[in-house]
């Protein structure tokens, strides 16, 4: 694997199995933060809706954060699970 950020001897680093455990302790820690941080934006999207009847900066942003925040952990954990290829997150960093 090489491009212009990896150099021809790179070798990726082979997850070992407490690797991969710890990466599902704190896989679980992020969700169960992340049910309870929905849960508010949950109630915050319908005390703005019920008053406004339309979607505000604020309410956007929080639902982009947490979209683009869940959209990272699963390319981290499936990074980390090897079930995508380290070639495949460097293409979508370099191209995007």
């Amino acid at each position: 694997m090489s491009g212009p950020f990896i150099s021809d001897t790179f070798v990726p680093q082979v997850n070992r199995p407490e690797d991969v455990k710890l990466a599902a302790i704190a896989w679980g820690f992020t969700l169960g933060f992340g049910y309870l941080t929905c849960s508010k934006a949950v109630e915050q999207t319908r005390m703005v809706w019920k008053r406004s009847h339309r979607v505000t900066v604020y309410v956007a942003l929080i639902w982009i954060e947490i979209v683009s925040s869940f959209i990272f952990g699963l390319l981290a954990w499936l990074l980390v699970d090897d079930s995508i290829p380290m070639k495949f997150v460097l293409l979508l960093y370099l191209d995007g």
